[in-house]
């Protein structure tokens, strides 16, 4: 009888954010347009140093089962035995993901304001969902689209399932399933999955639901169990695969080591909203943060409970995306681990829209549109970056074969070993280059082999050294004498030894 009193109540509240409901179609079309200009240059193809591997090989699905990514797993496992690898599904996959994804985001916009904002405030929070930069760093890997998709169809099916409102027990089931299953294809997305279950918290009249039944409502009890089911998958992983199932990349810190990583944590908690990115550059990141706290200042008046509340989910959103990076004794924080952010900032901007009065939230369309505008923009030049970086690798790689096959009167050398391709040194300074985003893929030790086999169309045999004594005091490749041939193999000079 309680279920059915609870489900009542809530069926009313999210009678205007299912699929087709009113404002549903501006704020997808909002969603796909953005997309589009952000993120329309990944429909070209392009090379991260794990595309241009996986041209050449296939990935095993126990590489991605040893992550905890058991969804990847199983998409790599049936690609793998259908013959349809990861160049062939990518650009599938990039054209099922942007419509799928603005989907997610026009319901997830409605979700949070329960249709009661203005429209065209919704369509800003769509708007700067969809162009969030440091999700853009996940289309630069081609490989990962066909699990991106597979994890936005999680977010969508998370959406669905606590819309069943009138069953919140299979509600709950079912958004569990999707949770596991989502964060299971790339674990990042576990934010957004938090974020959406605590929109359900949101103090609203429009239900009169009381702050014990909107936490026992099917999104937020979906998103616990789907953690607990999640974690009991991965440890069954280990128990049929062994416990070299599950890698642990560097290990995780000691105890003693809590304190201190948890004054680090501290200062990256900015991270996940683009603080440190440099596709941001400072001025995008200062503008984001200054419209978002004037629209939650302007909110307080009206909606000081959305206001705490939007505050609490960046928070509790940007300490789920740090506190297991930050569990691992080797800090590694790429942009695409941090891809949460922006749809989180687009949620709170939802959040609190309905308690904005209509002239302060015009005004404020004008600065949210615009940086809307510089988001997009920052993101289509780190992929314009990377069509860049793969010219110059490609051209670099062909001309080094060139002229070792010279020496070599026309023939392929056994072995070739590139000396000091120090990361700095290969290209000129991109402005999106961070961590291994828009890097060369001659530095990478276990991708400059498969780009040379691209560059030339023949299979060579490439490592790459940090130093070798053959080039103490050698010139540097392209100058005449920076290759030298020894019993080892042929040694290529391209940079100064460190």
């Amino acid at each position: 009888m309680r279920n059915r009193s609870i489900g009542a109540m809530t069926h009313a509240a999210s009678a205007g954010m299912r699929f087709g409901g009113e404002g549903f179609v501006p704020l997808f079309l909002t969603a796909l347009l953005t997309l589009l200009a952000s993120k329309g240059l990944a429909l070209i193809p392009g090379y991260a140093g794990d595309d241009v591997l996986r041209l050449f090989e296939p990935t095993p699905g126990r590489r991605f089962l040893a992550q905890g990514r058991f969804t990847e797993a199983v998409i790599a496992v049936l690609a793998n035995r259908t013959g349809l690898g990861f160049d062939v599904i990518w650009w599938p996959s990039v054209v099922l993901l942007m419509p799928l994804a603005s989907v997610v985001i026009a319901l997830s916009v409605q979700r949070a304001t329960r249709g009661t904002s203005a429209l065209p405030w919704q369509c800003l929070a769509a708007a700067l969902a969809a162009s969030a930069p440091l999700w853009t760093e996940i289309f630069l890997f081609r490989t990962a689209m066909p699990a991106q998709a597979a994890g936005w169809l999680a977010l969508g099916g998370f959406l669905r399932a606590t819309d069943l409102s009138r069953h919140p027990a299979v509600g709950a089931g079912l958004a569990a399933i999707a949770v596991a299953a989502g964060v299971g294809a790339y674990q990042p997305i576990l934010a957004m999955f938090l974020a959406l279950a605590m929109v359900e918290l949101v103090p609203s009249g429009v239900d009169g639901r009381r702050l014990r039944d909107r936490l026992l409502a099917p999104a937020p009890l979906g998103f616990v169990a789907g953690i607990v089911l999640y974690a009991v998958v991965v440890a069954g992983s280990v128990l049929v695969f062994g416990s070299d199932a599950v890698e642990q990349r560097g290990g995780f810190i000691s105890v003693a080591q809590i304190p201190d990583r948890a004054v680090v944590l501290l200062t990256h908690l900015l991270d996940p909203f683009g603080s440190r990115d440099p596709a941001m550059a400072g001025a995008l990141f200062a503008a984001l943060m200054g419209f978002l706290g004037a629209a939650l200042l302007v909110a307080m008046p009206a909606g000081a409970g959305r206001v705490a509340l939007a505050v609490a989910m960046l928070a509790a959103t940007s300490l789920a995306i740090l506190a297991p990076l930050m569990a691992l004794a080797i800090v590694w924080l790429p942009g695409r681990t941090l891809m949460a952010g922006g749809f989180v900032i687009a949620l709170a901007v939802a959040l609190v829209g309905p308690a904005i009065r209509p002239v302060p939230a015009r005004l404020l369309l004008v600065p949210g549109f615009v940086v809307v505008f510089l988001q997009c923009g920052a993101s289509s030049l780190m992929l314009l970056d990377q069509q860049r970086m793969n010219r110059w690798d490609l051209g670099r790689a062909r001309h080094i074969a060139r002229d070792v096959q010279a020496v070599h009167d026309g023939r392929r050398p056994t072995e070739l070993i590139l000396v000091g391709l120090a990361w700095q040194q290969v290209g000129p300074p991109l402005r999106t280059a961070w961590f291994d985003r828009n890097i060369s893929s001659l530095r990478i030790a276990w991708a400059v082999q498969a780009t040379f086999r691209e560059a030339t169309g023949e299979a060579w045999q490439v490592t790459g050294r940090d130093t070798h004594e053959a080039c103490q005091g050698s010139p540097v490749w392209p100058q005449a004498g920076a290759i030298h041939a020894r019993p080892e193999g042929t040694i290529v000079c391209v940079g100064t030894a460190r």
